[in-house]
């Protein structure tokens, strides 16, 4: 199979991606969905999923049921020079504090991840502190917290590089561990303001439309974010307009672009994987400026309540399957969204269709 790798000329090729499903095949996934017992179209985002799994199975060669057998939840952690500005609620020293109380099992995303079924870990790509080891946590650092973007460059071309690699061989060796889903979640104080500028530049939208409350900061402090998210997009723009590596060294954070290579290296390996909230949303977008047929890869969990997560996937031009207003980032919505996952699948294996009961299509 073709692998995905950076190199020095810092480019991607992953022609195997590039691989559509027949049109009668499509057609035939098509069918068997709208005769089953329903109406056609009847079970709504369920029937998307149906057909997404159904199609990137056919492309694998792979028959017999679709199925979830070993979901992983991937959070993925770093810091940030902008936090020292105070664009958040608190500051880099909480970023391995979550990360401590999601090991514990106590945090938001710890509970949904068990309630769900979904084996959770950690990669720290660089927080600023380094997270002691651990059997859930995986070392992928890039460095101990990127540049402050409205000052320097967050990091340096080859080490967004270098990330993007990272991610690729955390996804590889996930699913040759027998990983069948990847669910992707982030941490990092600040890291939606970097999620902000990065979006702003890669899609061309107003700073503005991109910058939101983050953690829930009030009107002065949501001023005093768009004002640097401004400065670093008059700063880096004009050199790195139109490349996004060059963009997400320039304006990222070293957990989204390790996220972005996780994203290429699952699907890859012919693995979708459910993005949840806004910063894993910009690093899919990144995932997607760089080998675009990756997005045939990828399910978007919700519509969070941050700022610019519904332009974005507009931008996207794909829909998420749940609402909830979630604004936490952790991976919550992507972990919530697996039963739904399994239901859609088990949907397509188990149902009755129309003619078996004896009724006419």
């Amino acid at each position: 199979m073709p692998t995905a790798t950076f190199l020095n000329t810092l480019s991607i090729d992953i022609p195997w991606l590039e691989q559509v499903v027949p049109k009668d095949k499509r057609q035939a996934i098509q069918r068997r969905i709208d005769h089953q017992l329903k109406p056609p179209g009847a079970l709504g985002a369920l029937e998307t999923i149906m057909r997404q799994w159904a199609s990137c199975a056919y492309l694998q060669g792979k028959s017999g049921p679709l199925q979830v057998s070993s979901p992983r939840l991937i959070i993925f952690a770093a810091d940030h020079g902008v936090a020292a500005e105070r664009v958040s609620l608190a500051g880099s020293e909480v970023t391995p504090v979550m990360v401590e109380r999601f090991l514990a099992g106590d945090a938001a995303v710890s509970v949904a991840a068990r309630q769900s079924g979904v084996e959770l870990e950690i990669v720290d790509c660089g927080v600023e502190q380094p997270i002691p080891s651990h059997p859930r946590v995986t070392a992928c650092r890039l460095g101990a917290g990127t540049g402050a973007i409205h000052k320097e460059p967050a990091m340096s071309l080859e080490t967004a590089a270098e990330g993007m690699n990272k991610g690729i061989e955390v996804a590889r060796e996930r699913c040759a561990a027998g990983m069948d889903l990847m669910c992707v979640g982030e941490m990092g104080i600040a890291n939606t303001t970097a999620a902000a500028a990065l979006m702003a530049g890669l899609t061309g939208y107003a700073p503005a439309a991109c910058t939101g409350i983050g953690t829930g900061i009030d009107a002065d402090t949501l001023a005093h974010k768009r004002t640097l998210v401004d400065k670093a997009l008059v700063l880096h723009l004009p050199s790195a307009k139109n490349d996004p590596l060059l963009l997400a060294a320039r304006l990222g954070g070293f957990e989204i672009v390790v996220m972005a290579g996780a994203l290429l290296g699952a699907a890859e390996q012919g693995v979708i994987s459910v993005i949840d909230g806004f910063v894993a949303g910009v690093a899919a977008c990144l995932a997607c400026a760089l080998v675009p047929s990756v997005k045939d890869y990828l399910i978007f969990a919700h519509s969070g309540g941050e700022q610019g997560h519904s332009a974005l996937l507009e931008y996207l031009e794909v829909k998420a399957l749940m609402g909830l207003r979630l604004r936490i980032g952790e991976g919550v919505g992507s972990a919530l969204l697996v039963p739904t996952i399994r239901t859609a699948l088990a949907c397509y294996n188990d149902m009755a269709s129309i003619t078996e009961v004896g009724l006419s299509s």
